[in-house]
């Protein structure tokens, strides 16, 4: 008997021992699919810088390994943004065909994520594909729901964009009413927004589709708009875009003399900025004006000075047209040899040409057969998922259907004894397993956390970026980037640990702060203060436990002021034994932040500072600390916001921590 009760303590021990080493596998898991997510989506990025530089094979290579570490660790996100940028090479690559492929799988996984932004995101890209594509037809579908989630998010610089493209593919698939019932609701919008400079465009476009309507009343009467509103520009560049504009679109009905008259004005401007290919352009256009009008001798000059200009700027391809056209002329004008020695140089400068593309082709042949290859990797890495998905299926199917079986053959006898024999030993072990358990489910709560913390930064982050970007402000845009890169460096760094110095946190804060104020540099100014009495490098506190607070306070308060507001941030010692932040802004207070939120931002959370609310909690569990953090109102109206956050001074050497294995 005794024996029998060895054996049966021995098993149990074996049993609690192999459940201990499953939790450390388990934490040891969780830490490497998040270190492999962090590179995926490093790797993304970094592909989409290579991309904006036109590197474009090198922006494959990287896209193809976030691609696979998405399937390796099954990170329906990261699959989905790295088909998002597999689509944007094709597209940079004018593969269209293979870029709607691309955006729609991202579109669909979005879709399943239920991520709203991303989703409006990568359909404005796949409308865009459509009609690269020629495929006018369900471009404009794609556009029309594009145009729809704008006017329900309330986004007016989208919802003009969408029109504008509506427009022109309409117009390009010959539908000239639709389109230009699109330009007319443009034409509004531009008028009550002031932008002249759109205007025009806009009058010239309503013109070209009265134009395809074969209306030349009307036609004529919006080019004649046009044209006037590019007169009385005071810049060059609006005056330039608008005259050469409106000088094509009176060439396209045949009103060739009012072609020639803004070609010239055109001309004067690109001449004083010596703007040779602008110049080239007005020539050409103005000579095949006047040759249309029967009026050779007239085209002829500016056909010459063409060929200065091309000969002078070692411009084959320019001087070659040139020669053609001006052979045309001649033969107009009956001087035959005069045409005839034109039409000899003009096929010498052809055979030049071709030995060039040639050359050209060879190289493009090399560079186009890396990329090929790349191509081909990649669709087989997708083809072998969706296979290997296919035998997960039927091997699951096939695993219960034998499983079903195996259990039915199950005596249940031996089933209850087991049961029992396990159940009477295993409540001297329970407590401890129980409380073991607990401990490690926290831990892991606390680095679920703050894992979850980084995306919403960085997502935050970029939708800065999109906003340089939206308002064509590239150098803001690179500027930011650049600090964004170095920001995220050091907070990817911080993610790896549960308590970092104050020093590197208040470095991280500082940042952020600056590039907050990049944005936002006439809504607030900010000040940052630490005590001198603080030892800023022994004090250890959790990472990214302020950011959410500051963050708020600019998003939700001081970026609706009416003045520009202010932004204090600091750090003082709070008695012996503890450490207190305070975040204060004179904003517009909470109450009247959640008043005028949107519908969307209503039915939304607060990703930041709930997780951050979560992590204090657990640290304080979890560490045996006692963190306390309020939120008051600044003012008696309510107005400002106040958020104050009292720790203990936790030494970097404290052996109280508890630390993640």
């Amino acid at each position: 008997m005794f024996k029998y009760i060895v054996v049966i303590y021995l098993l149990v021990v074996g049993c609690f021992n192999g459940f201990g080493q499953s939790q450390d596998q388990t934490i040891q898991a969780i830490e490497e699919k998040q270190a492999q997510e962090t590179v995926m989506y490093q790797l993304v990025n970094e592909s989409n810088v290579l991309l904006k530089d036109s590197n474009v094979n090198s922006a494959l290579s990287k896209i193809q390994k976030a691609l696979e570490i998405s399937y390796e660790i099954e990170n329906n996100r990261g699959e989905a943004f790295s088909y998002h940028t597999l689509g944007s090479i094709q597209y940079r690559k004018q593969n269209y065909k293979e870029a709607i492929t691309y955006f729609q799988k991202a579109y669909t996984l979005f879709k399943q994520l239920q991520d709203q932004n991303a989703l409006y995101n990568s359909l404005r890209y796949l409308c865009q594909s459509f009609e690269a594509n020629n495929q006018f037809e369900t471009a404009i579908i794609k556009y029309s729901e594009y145009l729809k989630m704008a006017q329900t998010r309330g986004i007016s610089a989208d919802e003009l964009f969408a029109k504008e493209s509506l427009g022109r593919v309409h117009f390009n698939h010959k539908q000239f009413g639709s389109s230009n019932g699109f330009y007319q609701q443009l034409l509004v919008a531009y008028k009550s927004a002031g932008e002249t400079d759109k205007i025009s465009q806009t009058y010239d476009n309503i013109g070209k589709c009265y134009a395809g309507l074969k209306d030349t009343t009307n036609a004529l009467k919006y080019f004649e708009l046009a044209g006037t509103l590019g007169d009385s520009y005071t810049s060059d560049d609006a005056q330039l875009q608008s005259w050469q504009s409106v000088g094509r679109s009176y060439n396209s009905i045949g009103e060739y003399d009012k072609s020639v008259e803004y070609e010239k004005k055109a001309k004067k401007i690109n001449k004083s900025r010596n703007d040779y290919r602008g110049m080239l352009s007005n020539n050409a256009n103005i000579a095949n004006d006047y040759i249309f009008m029967n009026r050779a001798d007239e085209a002829i000059p500016f056909l010459k000075e063409n060929i200065d200009l091309s000969e002078g700027q070692g411009e084959l391809k320019s001087t070659g047209e040139t020669y053609k056209a001006l052979s045309d002329a001649y033969a107009q004008m009956g001087k035959i040899d005069a045409a005839k020695k034109s039409f000899d140089t003009y096929v010498e400068v052809q055979e030049q040409l071709l030995s060039e593309r040639e050359a050209t082709v060879i190289a493009l042949e090399a560079e186009n057969q890396v990329f090929t290859e790349k191509e081909k990797q990649i669709e087989f890495l997708i083809r072998d998922k969706e296979l290997d998905a296919e035998k997960i299926d039927i091997l699951q199917s096939k695993q219960q259907l034998e499983a079903e079986k195996a259990a039915a053959q199950k005596n249940i006898n031996y089933i209850l004894v087991g049961l029992m024999v396990l159940l009477l030993v295993g409540l001297a072990f329970f407590y401890r397993s129980s409380r073991q358990k607990q401990l490690a489910n926290k831990l892991l709560s606390i680095r679920s956390l703050r894992s979850q913390m980084n995306p919403h930064f960085i997502f935050n982050s970029l939708n800065s970026v999109n906003s340089f970007i939206s308002k064509s402000d590239e150098r803001s845009a690179n500027k930011y980037l650049s600090e964004f890169a170095r920001l995220m460096r050091t907070v990817l760094e911080h993610s790896k640990q549960d308590f970092v110095p104050l020093s590197a946190e208040i470095e991280v804060l500082e940042r952020y702060l600056s590039l907050e104020h990049i944005r936002f540099e006439n809504q607030f100014d900010y000040t940052f203060t630490v005590n001198g009495n603080i030892d800023v490098e022994r004090i250890v506190i959790p990472p990214m436990l302020v950011q959410p607070y500051i963050e708020n306070a600019i998003w939700h308060g001081l970026r609706y002021n009416q003045e520009k507001g202010s932004l204090l941030v600091h750090f003082r010692a709070h008695g012996d034994e503890s450490l207190k932040i305070t975040i204060q802004d004179n904003g517009i207070g909470r109450a009247e932040s959640k008043r005028i939120k949107t519908k969307n931002q209503k039915q939304g959370k607060s990703t930041g500072l709930k997780n951050t609310a979560s992590r204090l909690k657990l640290l304080n569990d979890v560490h045996k600390v006692e963190i306390i953090c309020a939120i008051t109102d600044l003012n008696s109206d309510g107005t400002g916001t106040v958020v104050e956050i009292e720790l203990p001074y936790i030494d970097v050497d404290d052996n109280k921590i508890v630390e993640i294995e």
